[in-house]
């Protein structure tokens, strides 16, 4: 299958990756890398793109959201289905609260997902497969969050865009503004702010706890136990929307893509 933006890839725990979304087909795929080979695997519930793939504690994969891929015009979509890697077959699950796309979703510590949309949070528990509210951020934020669990449980949101009247608004720059949702009280609290706004962003999380927040040519890096951002450096080459940023086994940061 083609896809290009607001694709999915997801690395399963057998070493093979899952390929989903921007194809009006609703077909997924699998690359396995020992063979080099692509395979299909089943069809989705709902073709969509721009949606959030998230990795379970027991193997399979949550896709929650997005757009409706087969239909010209905006719909966004409130649904969400998981697929089984040891089947190969996708289910529904129960539908989330409020529509959401390009939005940011991370696994929790307690096995759940947290999915930050643009004015609400909700969080989907693998066990009972429902969703439920986890309460308002303390910024809107419409696409190009990012959600990163950091070494003491808490949720770190950075950046993102706020777009006003919905998807047919005008969009004001990307946030600088950051903030932190603690799974054990509910809570969103703010956290000090980027130096540069960002949106479309990447946030890499050290093994000292650190976060390394990569986007256009300046990079900064988040100290959760200050609450402060430093200057990182600046990059060889601007990379904007659509780059990808992997932390490496020696722990350096290998950056590819993006628009210039």
């Amino acid at each position: 299958e083609k896809r290009g933006a607001g694709h999915t890839a997801t690395l399963l725990e057998d070493g093979r990756v899952l390929v989903t979304g921007d194809s009006d087909e609703a077909l997924a795929e699998l690359y396995d890398p020992s063979t080099g080979q692509w395979s299909s695997t089943g069809v989705m519930v709902k073709a969509r793109n721009w949606a959030s793939a998230t990795l379970l504690e027991d193997g399979r994969v949550l896709v929650a959201g997005g757009l409706d891929a087969t239909k010209a015009g905006v719909e966004e979509l409130d649904t969400a289905e998981i697929y089984d890697p040891s089947t190969g077959e996708w289910s529904p699950t129960g539908s989330m609260e409020q529509k959401n796309s390009r939005h940011g979703a991370v696994l929790m510590e307690d096995g759940k997902v947290l999915v930050v949309g643009q004015v609400l949070t909700e969080i989907y528990d693998p066990s009972t497969d429902n969703w439920s509210s986890a309460g308002k951020p303390v910024r809107e934020r419409s696409a190009g969050t990012t959600a990163t669990v950091l070494k003491n449980g808490k949720i770190l949101v950075t950046g993102g865009e706020f777009q006003r009247g919905g998807w047919t608004g005008v969009v004001s720059a990307p946030r600088r503004s950051t903030e932190s949702y603690d799974p054990s009280t509910g809570i969103w609290t703010a956290v000090s702010s980027m130096n540069e706004p960002r949106v479309h962003h990447s946030a890499i999380q050290f093994q000292d706890g650190k976060v390394l927040v990569v986007a256009s040519r300046e990079l900064e890096m988040y100290n959760p136990t200050t609450d402060t951002w430093t200057s990182a450096g600046k990059m060889i080459q601007e990379r904007d929307v659509m780059h990808t940023a992997t932390l490496l086994g020696d722990g350096r940061v290998l950056v590819v893509g993006g628009k210039g």
